[in-house]
């Protein structure tokens, strides 16, 4: 693949910082002006006129600024990404997580993600959490309005306080319905599950995929989401969600999905590439994954902060730093860094699953998948600018 074809690019975020990987962020049919990334996918009648104000409010003068700040590409191609953020540490309000970091996934990555191709994320949204004096199983509320306007969002946020959370905000894969069940996270038993990226030609193995299903991991299957397949998938490779599972079963069941998916996409014959962003939890430990089928791209944005606390009495937030000789009791994973604090946080490397254990231990492994060698070993020929 030559250097032309494979078009890196890198873009400026809402935030004025530089954009990594920006090849594996903006979809075709984009046009970055300045600081703003506009795209030509569908969306709203309200989220159109929001970036068509954007775009008249900015300087003229960024239609002709130079490469690599100017990006304008013809092909219909579009990977649309959502927003995550996971915690594990002493128990926060979930409000500590989803309101008061200078970048939060409600007030600030709802409207104006800064890394990733559509800025709005309005598709719906989904909180999880775990209440473990009560029971071991998660309870999980989600809607399909934006989660910058729901109000009951912002009184529950008030009254939640757990150890484990996750928090999902949604923009809609092309042809994907906006329904409650399709919001994440998803959950059956001890499980919680979410994901951001899309799973290319799923409409292709959906078929196939549900015929591998055991029942448990079938019945789990509530809505039309590439998402909830996958968590299917790893369901598939879990004896029981509703007795306890390690992290080690978790870590088991991903690289069982993960493999399977493979399988799936060269079985069809699948030529585009997919992103997947996913993370599950039991309650006690969780398990991460960065992974793209392209080996020309970085995957989407994922990154860890950990430390002695989360602490909110600091302006937009911050990740205390743990003293020499002690472990961390605290650990977040977002799509893009939440705090006020950017040096808090590290990128997950590309392509790579990580652990955090019941001892809030951290640990990373490698993911290679045999979909990745077929596309590239001329038996199966990548559309140009499929992502």
């Amino acid at each position: 693949m030559s250097n032309e074809s494979k078009r890196y690019r890198r873009a400026i975020n809402i935030h004025g910082e530089a954009v990594e990987d920006a090849d594996a962020l903006l979809p075709d049919s984009t046009l970055v002006l300045g600081s703003i990334v506009l795209s030509t996918r569908y969306c709203s009648r309200h989220e159109f006129f929001f970036r068509l104000a954007i775009g008249f409010v900015l300087p003229f003068s960024a239609l002709f600024s130079p490469p690599p700040f100017r990006i304008f590409t013809l092909s219909t191609t579009h990977t649309i990404m959502c927003r995550f953020v996971a915690y594990s540490g002493p128990a926060i309000f979930a409000d500590d997580l989803l309101y008061k970091p200078k970048y939060s996934l409600v007030t600030a990555q709802s409207i104006n993600a800064g890394e990733m191709s559509v800025a709005v994320n309005g598709d719906g949204f989904g909180i999880g959490w775990y209440a473990p004096e009560l029971d071991n199983e998660p309870c999980v509320f989600r809607s399909i309005k934006p989660a910058w306007s729901d109000a009951n969002l912002r009184n529950l946020a008030r009254k939640i306080h757990s150890p484990l959370m996750f928090m999902h905000i949604r923009a809609a894969s092309p042809g994907m319905t906006v329904e409650e069940v399709n919001s994440h996270p998803f959950m059956c038993g001890r499980l919680m599950f979410m994901h951001n990226g899309m799973i290319q030609g799923f409409k292709d193995i959906r078929r196939r995929l549900l015929r591998t299903l055991k029942d448990t991991a079938y019945d789990a299957i509530l809505g039309s989401t590439d998402s909830e397949h996958m968590f299917g998938l790893f369901l598939n490779h879990i004896e029981d969600p509703f007795a306890e599972v390690s992290c080690d079963d978790m870590v088991y069941a991903m690289n069982k999905a993960l493999d399977d998916l493979s399988d799936l996409l060269i079985d069809a014959d699948i030529r585009q590439h997919s992103y997947l962003n996913l993370c599950v939890s039991n309650g006690s430990s969780i398990v991460a994954v960065r992974y793209t089928t392209n080996q020309d791209v970085q995957p989407a944005s994922m990154y860890y902060a950990f430390g002695s606390r989360y602490n909110t009495g600091v302006e937009g937030c911050v990740i205390d730093p743990t003293p020499m000789g002690q472990r961390h009791s605290a650990i977040v994973i977002a799509s893009e860094p939440v705090t006020a604090r950017r040096s808090d946080w590290m990128k997950v490397e590309r392509n790579c699953m990580m652990i955090v254990d019941e001892s809030m231990r951290i640990s990373f492994r490698n993911i290679e998948l045999p979909v990745e060698r077929r596309l590239y070993d001329g038996s199966v020929t990548v559309a140009e600018g499929a992502q």
